[in-house]
């Protein structure tokens, strides 16, 4: 069996193929989205690489008893999970609780995907979600498994199990981060205050609190900030939040551009110049507003 290969440039399909999964995902640079999945079946365990040009911002809750552990194998610059960087020898765990990370451009990843029940069976039925430090051994035993299985292109079970063995003996040597980091003394510096309370910025940002105002709240200067959000996103805060009103702008396209005009959803999500913001989104991705409203109608 070859393993199946997408190819997604639409960043709102990114995930489309896990329908039970809770997610939302943000472009943050401007271009075909680049983005590639190559799947293979192995029993209880589902192996995905992943691929991207652009970076992406992503919020994704898993339900209830699905699993996932990722492994960053490459990347422009580094991802950020939480606003915590993430180190070569760390991994992050997906399930139900929600997880917000960034994922730099030029991206490579494999993604383990598993349930509990199979997980059950090492004694790891109630893994913790979050960021893992792992030994380099054990990481680099997971990753030639898993580039093993790559090679076979065959839906192996007895691959499958090994692969599930192998993450039983990463966790059973590793310690856990937990759903949430608590910076030691030590880590707490203006940057990494900023980094720390990232998941809040998109939200702060897009309510319109003013760029000063967010700095005082975060007890950091405007420079940190600035500094702390390009390290993250890649762009100013000021396109963060450009960023951020575009894909809800075309969220709206999607689900209501049947009933409303492409102008009063731009003045809802705070653009005034329709022209402008046409360009805008041509150049983001791809193709004009109402060719986007036109495939949903």
């Amino acid at each position: 069996m070859v393993p199946d290969i997408h190819y997604i440039d639409e960043i709102e399909n990114v995930f489309s193929e896990w329908v039970d999964w809770d997610y939302e995902i943000q472009q943050l640079a401007s271009g075909p989205l680049g983005f590639g999945r190559r799947v293979l079946a192995l029993g209880d365990v589902v192996l995905t690489w992943e691929w991207a040009d652009k970076p992406m911002r992503v919020r994704l809750q898993l339900p209830g008893d699905a699993i996932s552990v990722s492994l960053l194998l490459a990347g422009d610059r580094p991802a950020f999970w939480k606003g915590h960087e993430l180190g070569a020898d760390q991994v992050l765990v997906f399930g139900a609780t929600e997880h917000d990370y960034f994922i730099p451009p030029a991206f490579l990843a494999v993604n383990i995907s598993t349930h509990r029940s199979a997980m059950a069976r090492f004694g790891l039925a109630a893994l913790a979600g979050g960021l893992w430090d792992v030994p380099p051994a054990h990481l680099a035993r997971l990753q030639m498994q898993c580039a093993v299985a790559l090679r076979s292109s065959t839906g192996n079970h007895d691959l499958g199990t090994e692969i599930l063995g192998a993450l039983a003996d990463l966790f059973q040597h590793a310690n856990c981060r937990g759903e949430r980091l608590r910076p030691s003394i030590r880590d707490e510096t203006p940057r990494h205050r900023v980094l720390r309370l990232s998941e809040d910025l998109g939200v702060q940002l897009d309510q319109g609190a003013p760029i000063v105002h967010l700095a005082d709240t975060l007890s950091v200067s405007t420079r940190t900030l600035h500094r702390t959000i390009k390290d993250l996103s890649g762009l100013s805060p000021k396109q963060y939040l450009d960023v951020l009103r575009l894909h809800r702008f075309r969220k709206d396209l999607l689900e209501r551009g049947q009933s409303r005009t492409i102008t009063s959803l731009a003045f809802d999500n705070g653009f005034e110049h329709v022209g402008r913001l046409s360009r805008f989104y041509q150049d983001w991705f791809g193709e004009l507003p109402r060719e986007t409203r036109r495939r949903q109608v």
